[in-house]
């Protein structure tokens, strides 16, 4: 949920009065820093809140000791904050950071050892360091339910961590049984328009169509969409999320005219209530830009996949993993139709996005290179080819 404008000018105006009455380095000032970071982050305004949190830290860790319970609270907010702007490999030392202070502070066997696990598992599976991921959030749950926590709500997130982890490593059964179990239990813990209980029903429908059962992703999906729907009206921008989701089902169903009303439906939303601008709506872009190429629609999707990069180029600038996705499909195009010059340019644009914000083992990049690999091969660039073969190949550490 935003943070209403009224509650930033006022957390700013608290602020810059204490300030003038302390001076800038008070420890007195460490709340009122959490407070305006905290309600920029809700707004969206993640880069702003940043120097917030940052001085939130300073401050704290001044007052108290580099080592202190709570220099670990404010180190993991702004991991947070780092982690939601996929800056993942700025976060991952501050999160491991936190942990080693708790671990000294709290022991091993402490919830909020536990919280911090779940944390660090979250960011490696988003940037594809699947073996190591998995390792943090089979610890992280084995303290919970240590801890007699086995079904609270931190339980419940580490669940829908670990689906992510077996549903990027191609155990989809176990992913799908993981994410039913979590769904099961926010059912007992969470109203049914809690974020963390839709958002679960988002990931579930994820993993099915995913694992060849697109009909109960859709089931799903339509279920979260009615609960959206009654809860917040039929325009809610939380919709766009929904619907990009139904009409990839669909897609999968090869049920393209209802995928292609699906994703006008969340286009349409996104323009009227975000803008056409807005992150959202380039989604919707490159959904359809994908939706066309699939259905061998290259003008289409050609023109879809232009407007999805000029917007979120623009929106989340260029090094964000959204822009890369954008890259990586309009390459796929560029290949599909034999453009092999502006297809390498895509995929070039795009392999260095994911190693910057993922790494060099992240499963797309692998696919990149290889199809790096075809490209060159094609343009009698042998050697490159195989260099970029050998990449493909090549194990993460």
């Amino acid at each position: 949920m935003s943070c209403p404008e009224e509650e930033i000018i006022k957390a700013r105006h608290d602020l810059q009065e204490a300030e003038a009455q302390t001076g800038p380095e008070d420890p007195s000032l460490a709340p009122l820093l959490l407070k305006l970071a905290g309600c920029l982050q809700q707004k969206g305004s993640l880069d702003q809140a940043e120097p917030f949190y940052q001085r939130h830290l300073d401050i704290v860790a001044a007052a108290h000791g580099p080592e202190s319970i709570e220099t670990a609270g404010a180190v993991n907010a702004l991991a947070i904050n780092l982690s939601i702007q996929h800056r993942y490999r700025e976060a991952a030392p501050l999160y491991q950071r936190a942990l080693e202070i708790r671990r000294l502070r709290l022991g091993h066997d402490h919830p909020e050892v536990a919280k911090l696990l779940n944390n660090l598992g979250g960011l490696m599976t988003r940037t594809g360091e699947y073996a190591e991921a998995e390792g943090y959030l089979d610890r992280a749950l084995e303290i919970y339910r240590k801890q007699g926590l086995g079904e609270s709500a931190s339980a419940v997130k580490c669940l829908g961590n670990l689906m992510g982890v077996y549903k990027e490593t191609g155990r989809l059964d176990l992913s799908q049984q993981t994410a039913e179990m979590a769904l099961a239990l926010a059912q007992k813990l969470f109203n049914e328009d809690d974020p963390v209980y839709t958002t679960l029903l988002n990931n579930l429908a994820a993993v099915c169509s995913a694992n060849q059962k697109a009909p109960r992703a859709v089931e799903l999906l339509l279920k979260g969409i009615d609960l959206k729907q009654k809860h917040h009206g039929p325009e809610h921008p939380d919709l766009i999320i929904y619907l990009n989701n139904l009409a990839d089902a669909y897609a999968v169903q090869h049920m393209y005219s209802q995928a292609e009303s699906t994703f006008r439906r969340a286009l349409s939303i996104g323009e009227r209530r975000l803008g056409a601008r807005h992150p959202f709506t380039g989604i919707s872009h490159l959904g359809l830009g994908v939706l066309f190429t699939q259905q061998g629609e290259a003008v289409k999707a050609g023109r879809e996949l232009e407007q999805a990069l000029e917007i979120l180029r623009t929106a989340w600038g260029e090094w964000h993993p959204d822009v890369g996705t954008a890259y990586y499909k309009y390459g796929d195009l560029q290949l599909g139709e034999n453009r092999l010059p502006q297809a390498e340019e895509a995929y070039q644009s795009a392999v260095k996005i994911f190693q910057q914000t993922a790494g060099e083992h992240h499963p797309w990049v692998r696919d990149i290179y290889k199809k790096l690999s075809r490209i060159c091969f094609a343009q009698e660039r042998g050697a490159e080819g195989e260099l970029f073969l050998k990449k493909s190949l090549k194990k993460s550490s």
